[in-house]
């Protein structure tokens, strides 16, 4: 499972990247908001990216069972949360009614559920 956290936080780091790119190049050049939008979803998309893959490499070090949900609740949380954020940045709506709100907190779970796993895991080896 290690080598898949840490790809998946490679691959979501090199899409924030390239929606980075794309947010400077073709998001809000009419509309401050949108651009505002973009660079707030890309943000928290890329900081959740490299927190993933940092798991990922530190993954026999944590509590076997809480890391794996820890991880699956937080790249649930940068789809929810970045994805609708990017959407409505596109769109001008949310993909659906707090979808945003329910990703952010879908994000500051997963990530104390990973520092759970990591407190677990240095209590009881």
């Amino acid at each position: 499972m290690d080598r898949y956290v840490t790809a998946l936080g490679a691959i979501l780091i090199s899409a924030a990247v390239a929606l980075g790119a794309v947010g400077a190049h073709a998001v809000g050049a009419e509309d401050p908001f949108a651009r505002q939008l973009w660079q707030t979803a890309n943000l928290w998309h890329a900081i959740s990216a490299v927190g993933l893959f940092a798991t990922g490499l530190g993954w026999s070090r944590l509590s076997p069972f809480w890391r794996g949900i820890g991880a699956w609740v937080v790249g649930l949380g940068v789809v929810l949360f970045s994805g609708s954020i990017y959407l409505q940045a596109l769109t001008e709506s949310a993909p659906f009614p707090g979808s945003a709100p329910l990703g952010g907190s879908a994000l500051i779970l997963g990530w104390l559920v990973i520092a759970g796993a990591a407190i677990r895991s240095a209590r009881h080896p």
